[in-house]
């Protein structure tokens, strides 16, 4: 398999002749389905008149011309300038079009962010100039075995899509200097495989762009159905083979929402008649043993609340609240038929301690204050219907604590050699029948570093330290087969990155197509063995993203 694809671009001059002369306001050839006149005047670059085949694409526009697309997609209309340069459309739609001019064989880009809305009836376009004209060909980095046109390179909006040959080789001719976003479409289900924005055809010059191969990659799921802006905290699980997210909107009064993925889309969790409404931050989503539950922290007097989904409907779950720090994390996991939750402990400074639920009554499991200090991060998870608790706090330096449950009281099982800090970063799962922590390690300058226990040693799982820089945040993920650990880099833009276990080692997954502003917040779940994610976008107004890992093996 080639491991690249390389776009080269070679500029050449426009010359137009060749339409036949039309009438000035004759109207285009697609279907008349609006109400806009559009119109305007060409002219070629010696600032005169000829006469040439004018066309007006919406955006999202593929011919059925393409490989794979029998009928098709968006809009066209066309019609020929006249002797003055003169052309018109009649019966334009609302959207977002772009404006071409073809001569012969040579074909030119007007303009390209035309907007009509819906209570357009006329745009003059004014003048324009017909411009120089470019080659784009590149070398596609095709799955092995793959013979015959599978794949297809568009670009959305122009007429000309293309097969690449065997060897992945591919070539579009006649583009004008601007920029373009290019797609890579699977032929059998229209599925874009790759796509990049930014694809640059300079003026009179020639240009080299290397790009990612076809490779595994990260698909988005449904982003314009997940969330609003103003995010401040998110939470996710799967639940009876569903993915769910809940978060807190802050542009809707700090409004806890939930949302279910189901049938590509993100769905309000019980349909909107169902809406959960609350108030309140960090949001905790709860499944295990077919039960579902979701936590919250009250602003108002920082008082952790719970909610199950029962017999269709939230309900509130326990008879009190539990009282917290302000701002505080909290952990919780269900142990057979009980809710086990663990928190900072306002009645106790701030210091640990684990409540389970009896009934719809809360109790306290042992002692409260399990730690020496206020606790800032801390995982509860049960191993073998044994609770677990690992946490870090302020009067422990250095040390990871972790805490079985005797049913009565809590064993320490600490691991020795391990050096954290009060304000590292940590995670647990239970995989394999053993517990495995994630962390920020100190003895690594807080790169990540994950350790396992099964239940007599603690042992290192893969290389310590296994990233390049510190890290912010460290999730673990696992459907019992795989594990994966999904990182925010201490690093100026704060990127992700996603580990996989292989070979008793962290192997980064791809990162074709991972959001690259910076991220808030990290959520990390598996699936049959494929990872998902969830994180807050701080370029995109805090707007949630979800995507789903695509292994090569798995391309659409």
């Amino acid at each position: 398999m080639k491991s690249f694809v390389v776009i080269a671009i070679w500029i050449l001059s426009m010359s137009f002749h060749g339409c036949q002369q039309g009438s000035g306001d004759l109207a285009g050839t697609g279907t008349k389905v609006g109400n806009a006149y559009v119109s305007g005047i060409v002219v070629n670059l010696q600032g005169t008149h000829d006469i040439a085949k004018i066309y007006l694409r919406s955006v999202d526009f593929i011919s059925n011309q393409t490989p794979g697309y029998t009928e098709s997609i968006g809009h066209e209309f066309q019609t020929c300038s006249d002797s003055t340069g003169s052309y018109s459309f009649n019966g334009i739609p609302e959207g977002e079009y772009l404006l071409e001019a073809r001569s012969g064989d040579t074909l030119g880009v007007l303009r390209n962010n035309i907007k009509i809305g819906v209570d357009d009836m006329e745009r003059v376009l004014g003048c324009d100039t017909l411009r120089k004209t470019g080659t784009l060909t590149g070398t596609l980095a095709l799955p092995e075995a793959d013979s015959g046109c599978s794949f297809v390179v568009v670009l959305p909006g122009f007429a000309t899509n293309v097969c690449p040959d065997n060897d992945g080789n591919f070539q579009i001719n006649n583009l004008s200097s601007g920029s373009y976003s290019l797609q890579i479409n699977n032929v059998s289900n229209r599925q874009n495989v790759w796509d990049t924005i930014g694809v640059r055809i300079g003026s009179d010059s020639i240009s080299f762009i290397s790009i990612l191969s076809l490779s595994a990659y990260w698909k988005v799921l449904d982003y314009s159905g997940l969330s609003g802006s103003a995010v401040s905290s998110l939470t996710m699980c799967m639940w009876n083979n569903f993915k769910v997210v809940a978060y807190s909107n802050q542009s809707a009064d700090q409004n806890i929402e939930v949302k279910i993925f189901k049938d590509t889309i993100w769905d309000t969790f019980g349909g909107s008649s169902l809406q959960f409404r609350a108030f309140g931050t960090e949001p905790k989503l709860v499944s295990g043993n077919n039960q579902l539950f979701l936590g919250f922290i009250k602003d108002a007097n920082s008082q952790l609340v719970f909610h199950k989904w029962d017999s269709g409907a939230w309900k509130p779950f326990g008879e009190t609240a539990i009282s917290c720090l302000p701002y505080s994390k909290y952990s919780a996991t269900v142990c057979s038929t009980e809710l086990f939750v663990s928190f900072s402990d306002s009645v106790v400074g701030g210091r640990l301690s684990v409540v389970r639920t009896q009934g719809e009554k809360w109790l306290i499991c042992g002692q409260r204050g399990l730690s020496k200090g206020k606790v800032k991060n801390h995982a509860l998870v049960v191993l073998n219907d044994v609770p677990l608790v690992v946490f870090s706090d302020s009067d422990s330096a250095d040390k990871m604590n972790v805490l079985m449950f005797t049913g009565v009281d809590w064993k320490d099982i600490s691991p020795v050699n391990v050096k954290i800090n009060s304000k590292s970063v940590l995670s647990s799962v239970i995989w394999q029948g053993k517990l495995i922590v994630g962390y920020s390690d100190s003895y690594c300058g807080e790169r990540a570093s994950a350790i396992a226990w099964n239940g007599l040693n603690w042992e290192t799982l893969g290389l310590t330290g296994f990233t390049i820089i510190p890290i912010n945040e460290i999730k673990l993920g696992t459907d019992g087969n795989s594990i994966y650990a999904g990182i925010i880099q201490d690093s100026p833009i704060s990127q992700i990155k996603v580990f996989a276990l292989a070979n008793k080692g962290w192997n980064q997954l791809s990162v074709n197509r991972l959001p690259w502003s910076p991220i808030l917040s990290l959520e990390i779940i598996v699936e049959n063995n494929i990872p998902s994610i969830s994180v807050i976008e701080s370029m995109f107004a805090n707007k949630i993203s979800a995507l789903e890992f695509v292994p090569v093996n798995q391309l659409p």
